[in-house]
């Protein structure tokens, strides 16, 4: 939880100062404490790790208002974007009874994709460093 509080920290400081491309968006970030230019949106950039954190804050409504149809949208889109954390968003998500798509079964399917992405890195990591043993 606490990296996602820092994650919205830099979002909602962050400022555009000059880029030539989309990709330099992200390496042209300055302090602005007087708010003279606009918040980068890093979401709207791309950036998946801050599509994440929005699904977040609106799966559990801190500090937006609360959109469980709004945060399935965000979660999907992170993890297509390769952020496999928000498999157990999803997961989460669809357990809870007060959300309009509520199901057991899909909830249970992404806690799957998610043991089964984090099996995954562990293994990738393994092979990457040998002598560390196995699982």
């Amino acid at each position: 939880m606490m990296h996602i509080i820092i994650v919205m920290i830099f979002i909602t400081f962050a400022s555009k100062v000059t880029a030539l491309e989309k990709c330099d968006i992200l390496g042209s970030l300055e302090a602005d404490p007087l708010k003279k230019t606009l918040p980068v949106k890093f979401h709207d950039i791309g950036y998946a790790a801050a599509t994440f954190a929005l699904a977040t804050l609106r799966h559990f409504g801190e500090a937006l208002p609360k959109d469980l149809t709004r945060a399935e949208f965000l979660y999907k889109l992170a993890y297509k974007n390769g952020v496999k954390w928000a498999a157990q968003g999803l997961s989460i998500l669809y357990k809870d009874i007060s959300f309009s798509r509520y199901d057991l079964k899909l909830s249970h399917e992404w806690l799957e994709k998610f043991l089964n992405d984090k099996l995954s890195v562990r293994i990738k990591t393994n092979r990457e460093r040998p002598g560390l043993g196995k699982l």
